[in-house]
This record gives C-alpha cells, sequence and structure tokens, in this order.
C-alpha cells in the first residue's frame, strides 16, 4: 500500500512537471511573440551592449543605437541606417514599422570600428510621437522630410563627438535612405549599401506595388560627389532587390561600384560576410 501511494505521488509529480515546463513554453512563447517590434529590437539592442538614446531630429524625433566604445577626438563614424523593416500590415498601415528582423543592428554590432544605427523616424516604438502618420513609413518613407530629419541628426552627433568623416551603411530600403541623407551632407567618405533598392520607382514596378509618390527616388536625383567612395552589394539570388532594377542609378552614378554575391538573396547570408566587407568602409585618417 505504500509502495502504492508512493508511487501515485512521484506519477503526480511528473504529470505537474511536463504541464509546468508546457506553461513555461507558452510563456516564454508568448513573451516574445506578443512583443511588438521595437520592443523585440531592443531586446536585442540590450542583450549585446548597444545603448539606446532618443534625440531629435529636425523634423522628428529619432532613435540612436550606440555601441559602447571609447570615445575618440577624431577618425571616422560608421552610421547604419535600417530597412523598410514592416510598413503595411496586409493592406493597412502597420501599428509600428520597426523591422521585424534586426538584421541591421547585427551588422553595426559586429563592427569593430566607431559606428551608430540611426533609426528613422516614426520607428522604434516612436510611431505616435510629433510629426507621425502612417504615410511616413508608407507612402513618404524616403521624403525630402525624412531625409533632411536623419541627416539633421547624424550631424549633430558627429558634431558632438568630433569625428571628421562619416561612412553611411544602409541595409535594403536604408540603402536608399543612405544615398538620399549622403547628399545632404558634406563630410560622407564612403556610402556602402546592401541590397539596396537605389531606383525606387524600378522596384514598385517590379513588385507591382503603389508608387511611393510622396518620395524621393536616389535614381532621379544629381549623381553623389564623385569625392564619396560608393561600393552597393547585391544578392544574386534575391528577389525583393534585383540588381537590374538599379540600373538608372548607376547609370547617373558612374563611379559607383556594383558588386553581386552568388548565392546570396536579401537576408541570406551578409551577417556572416558582414568582416568582409566592412574593409571598404575606409578611413579618412
Amino acid at each position: 500500500m505504500i509502495t502504492k501511494r508512493i508511487y501515485r505521488r512521484v506519477e503526480f509529480g511528473r504529470i505537474f512537471a511536463d504541464i509546468c515546463r508546457g506553461a513555461l513554453c507558452i510563456f516564454v512563447i508568448c513573451l516574445f511573440g506578443c512583443m511588438s517590434a521595437s520592443t523585440k529590437f531592443d531586446h536585442v539592442a540590450l542583450n549585446n551592449g548597444v545603448n539606446k538614446i532618443v534625440t531629435s531630429g529636425s523634423e522628428f524625433q529619432h532613435v540612436i543605437y550606440e555601441k559602447t566604445f571609447a570615445s575618440r577626438q577624431t577618425g571616422s563614424l560608421n552610421v547604419y541606417i535600417g530597412s523598410d523593416g514592416t510598413p503595411w500590415n496586409f493592406d493597412v498601415p502597420a501599428e509600428d514599422p520597426t523591422p521585424r528582423n534586426p538584421l541591421t543592428l547585427r551588422l553595426m554590432m559586429q563592427d569593430p570600428q566607431p559606428a551608430i544605427l540611426v533609426g528613422r523616424p516614426c520607428y522604434h516604438g516612436l510611431s505616435a510621437s510629433h510629426g507621425c502618420n502612417p504615410s511616413i513609413w508608407t507612402s513618404a518613407r524616403y521624403s525630402r522630410s525624412v531625409v533632411r530629419s536623419m541627416a539633421d541628426v547624424i550631424e549633430r552627433y558627429v558634431d558632438g563627438h568630433s569625428y571628421v568623416s562619416i561612412n553611411l551603411i544602409g541595409y535594403s530600403g536604408g540603402g536608399a535612405l543612405a544615398a538620399l541623407v549622403a547628399a545632404e551632407l558634406d563630410r560622407i567618405y564612403t556610402l556602402i549599401t546592401v541590397a539596396a533598392n537605389l531606383d525606387t520607382d524600378a522596384w514598385t514596378r517590379y513588385h507591382k506595388y503603389e508608387p511611393l509618390f510622396a518620395s524621393l527616388n536616389p535614381a532621379n536625383e544629381a549623381a553623389l560627389a564623385t569625392s564619396i567612395r560608393q561600393v552597393h552589394y547585391f544578392g544574386a539570388l534575391d528577389s525583393n532587390v534585383p540588381m537590374s532594377t538599379t540600373d538608372k542609378y548607376f547609370s547617373e552614378n558612374s563611379t559607383a561600384e556594383r558588386r553581386e554575391i552568388a548565392d546570396f538573396d536579401h537576408v541570406c547570408c551578409w551577417t556572416r560576410t558582414w568582416g568582409s566587407i566592412l574593409p571598404d568602409a575606409k578611413t579618412a585618417d
């Protein structure tokens, strides 16, 4: 009889433990699955020693993600700009356009040089801040006001830390924005883009998207100064931004370098090979 009671208690304990483990899994899944994209982004940054700073540009608030590095009085700063993220939730503007995949943040975290990631207006938990409405992350995502505000934030940060030159690095739609921002600043040394839709008209036609009627198109802007070294990377398997959709940009920017990498697509495998691409961000020292 005693043996049976002990056996029943042990079995009950095992069942209870299994239930608890299952409940814990559900809790963890819910905890991360129910997080907003901006909260997940911050979680990755915090766990990797990246500081978050909220600051103001000329027209919008922005978040800056700053690596914890020793301050330098001279030299170059690598400035990263992230992708379009999630502008739409099916056919409705998203409430939080922040990228669900923090790929640009992961690239920045691998960078051994002084580096920051400058958040786009209304991203990273700021969608309800001053000046924000869904057009800022949909049709006007590359508008003049967005470009100027981004440039203003970068210039203020560079002035405050006494850097002498800037290397702009943009991923996907952040690359298109980086090309537009480069025209607004006078200390750009290098522009590097990865999988960037540098001709937004050709890109929207390719996907049969609605035209970004309130945005600038890098391919329609004046060519960047030839003093800016431009290196643009594309994945040969990228169905989001095929390299062929950027032909017009390169016809206007004849000194820009265009490099296609076999077996890469829009997401794979940039984080794995970032160390071999970073030397393109040469310093002006």
